[in-house]
């Protein structure tokens, strides 16, 4: 059972058969256990709803933005109740750094004119897997105020042109297209007379990185995954270390990492 990263240290210690504690080292460790939590959780990600294992092994890194799981809905930017408008789109919670969170605060606009403030932190946003809408319609016959969640389709590069033209794929009030352009979520919804409000985004974050302080281990990190999936990750990581043990190329970054370490 691993209770500690102590308990993964050692466990990895046993895998490559190296009794001498000076042999892998913690720094050499929390570089060899993370390469191979990286390459663990890159394997999952290409198709994560392909069988029940893979859904399993990936609910600790879900993230659903609609207040179920104390994360706000995201609004959309230039969002303007007064004027019953907004720009349709909605930032991601992204960033290209090695943050593990990101905080969206910008303003918009209230029913009473003033403006207000929208701040939430969210986990760092790693790959899209739904996406969902509230709308506000304006000018549609049989639809008024603000609508209950609508699952967007993803609008694919080969139908743009053919989402107009195509009666059955073009946007209706209660079917919505989105695309992800950089850091950010479009509303597509064609002619239909409404504006984007809510976004609802269901999505995988980054795993925090494991981290083994030997000198306070009350500081160390473990994975946010369970005991077997640990196991997977300590026998790829064994993997890792034995094929590059002797690579000049991975002694450069461990060397780096030494230094980063002595920096801070």
């Amino acid at each position: 059972m691993y209770k500690t990263v102590e308990d993964i240290y050692k466990a990895l210690l046993r895998e490559v058969k190296k009794d001498n504690i000076a042999t892998i080292s913690p720094p050499l460790f929390n570089i060899i256990i993370n390469d191979a939590y990286t390459l663990w959780y890159r394997e999952k990600t290409p198709e994560v709803e392909f069988n029940e294992k893979r859904i399993n092994d990936l609910k600790e890194f879900k993230v659903v933005t609609d207040h179920k799981f104390n994360l706000k809905p995201i609004l959309a930017l230039e969002l303007n109740y007064d004027s019953n408008e907004s720009s349709n789109i909605f930032p991601l919670p992204k960033s290209s750094e090695n943050d593990f969170q990101v905080v969206l605060s910008y303003t918009y606009t209230g029913h009473n004119g003033e403006y207000q403030p929208f701040e939430e932190t969210y986990p760092n946003y790693r790959r899209c897997l739904g996406v969902w809408f509230k709308v506000k319609y304006t000018n549609e016959d049989c639809y008024e105020g603000k609508s209950p969640w609508i699952k967007a389709d993803v609008l694919k590069s080969l139908n743009k042109d053919n989402l107009h033209k195509n009666p059955f794929r073009r946007p209706k009030p209660t079917k919505l297209y989105y695309e992800i352009v950089g850091d950010k979520v479009v509303l597509e919804k064609g002619d239909v007379e409404c504006y984007g409000v809510e976004m609802k985004l269901e999505y995988l974050k980054y795993p925090r990185p494991i981290f083994y302080n030997h000198d306070n281990p009350g500081e160390s990190i473990m994975p946010e995954v369970q005991p077997d999936q640990i196991h997977e990750i300590v026998k790829l990581a064994a993997r890792v270390y034995t094929g590059n043990v002797g690579d000049p190329r991975y002694q450069v970054k461990v060397n780096e990492y030494m230094a980063n370490m002595k920096g801070k």
